[in-house]
């Protein structure tokens, strides 16, 4: 990722989750009863508008109104609040209450920098270095976010953890001094910076520690590190194993939209570990997992729609997803490629030479005869003699021993052809 393209990110993290905050309200006004906080907003008092502006912003305690809420910010900003410099230049950033203007933010923003604001220093260098109504300049704007993050601001640390463990910006690249400015990030809260500290202690398999931060981003909001955590309490790692909670961990995740915990959200649905068994939500999460380009889902997914467990049986799907599936490489689809044509119907015409080919493509692979012992069950509970077929097709390819388990199991199955073979063999 370019350095533009980063500070853009964090820069929207930013606005979107620090402006108007609550931590930048005065404290001698923040538990106060609305009523005695209008008092002193009328006395004009600077701090007391800051936080009427936040409460009208959020709509705490009072009906949201922007306009009111920016009116309120600029009036106070104009007075020399530093807090109310920073809100107004982040309101006229983003739109709130007032006319998109980026001057304007810019202009308030270095306003209150100037009055060494450690987010307002920080929103200036992010403005330097994306060119937003002021020339291009990475080196001031890294110079800016420098000081930012020297003040304490918690998103300025975290952009230089990311500088030193990158080099961008010309810094050389230093581990060391990217682990500080990231645990100077996490200290200050910053959920990012919480998960890719826990990242980091998980990586050197220091799971209490790595436990810690992970579960602090993630009780933050951090789909992530959600994932992460639930990793940890699948495998017990840094905390007991707990199954349930690790399914718990992985939905939330989900449902924020991260790939890799709709896919074991999904499996685990399908498996009934850490909740009950539900093939209907295991295939909605595998379709989930799929749009988010988790490739591996492929085969569960035809799989479901194969075997028509919590869904109607639709051979058409199952195929068209097993096809995916091999075209990512999973060879495990060749076999329901294979049934889905030697038994026809639910959207597909049965096709034996095309059921051989796919046949012919798991031997190639060398997982032909696991394959058939993975999908007997399958093929006896449409017809018996199909499995006697295909145990067939493994003798004459020299599996012999493979063969004749599976012939003995079709015979069982009640295969005709099977047993007369057994019998005219000696078996």
């Amino acid at each position: 990722m370019n350095l533009t393209a980063r500070i853009l990110i964090i820069f929207l993290l930013l606005l979107s989750g620090v402006s108007c905050s609550k931590k930048e309200a005065q404290a001698d006004f923040k538990n106060m009863p609305l009523d005695d906080l209008r008092a002193f907003v009328d006395k004009g008092d600077l701090a007391a508008m800051t936080e009427m502006s936040y409460r009208l912003y959020v709509g705490e305690g009072a009906e949201k109104d922007l306009n009111e809420s920016f009116a309120l910010a600029k009036k106070a900003a104009e007075g020399g609040y530093v807090r109310a410099m920073y809100n107004t230049g982040a309101m006229y950033q983003t739109g709130d209450g007032v006319s998109l203007d980026m001057k304007a933010a810019f202009s308030w923003f270095m306003k209150a920098a100037e009055k060494d604001y450690p987010d307002a220093m920080y929103a200036v260098g992010v403005m330097y270095g994306q060119g937003l109504e002021v020339e291009k300049d990475d080196v001031r704007s890294l110079s800016w976010i420098r000081k930012a993050a020297e003040k304490g601001s918690g998103h300025a640390a975290f952009y230089m953890s990311y500088v030193y463990k990158t080099g961008t910006g010309g810094v050389s690249i230093d581990e060391s001094e990217a682990l500080r400015w990231l645990q100077q990030a996490a200290d200050k809260n910053i959920p990012k910076a919480c998960s890719e500290l826990g990242i980091h202690y998980y990586g050197i398999e220091d799971y209490p520690k790595a436990f810690q931060w992970t579960q602090k981003a993630a009780e933050a909001g951090d789909a992530h590190a959600m994932y992460n955590l639930a990793v940890m309490y699948q495998h017990g790692q840094g905390t007991e194993e707990d199954l349930e909670t690790s399914f718990s961990w992985y939905l939330k995740a989900s449902e924020l939209g991260h790939g890799e915990a709709a896919r074991f959200t999904a499996l685990m649905y399908n498996l009934g570990e850490g909740t009950e068994r539900n093939v209907p939500e295991a295939l909605k999460w595998f379709l989930a997992a799929a749009d988010r380009g988790i490739k591996i889902v492929y085969y569960s997914i035809g799989m479901i729609y194969f075997n028509g467990e919590g869904t109607e049986t639709d051979y058409a799907k199952a195929r068209d997803w097993s096809l995916k599936a091999v075209e990512n490489g999973d060879v495990n689809a060749y076999m329901i490629l294979y049934c889905i044509y030697t038994f026809g119907g639910h959207g597909v015409q049965r096709d034996n030479q095309e059921a051989m080919k796919w046949m012919q493509l798991a031997d190639q692979q060398g997982v032909g005869a696991q394959i058939v012992k993975d999908f007997r069950m399958a093929l006896v509970r449409d017809n018996p003699d199909y499995l006697y077929d295909l145990v067939v097709w493994l003798w004459n390819r020299g599996n012999k021993d493979e063969a004749l388990g599976e012939m003995e199991y079709a015979a069982r199955a009640g295969s005709e052809k099977a047993t007369e073979w057994l019998k005219s063999n000696g078996h």
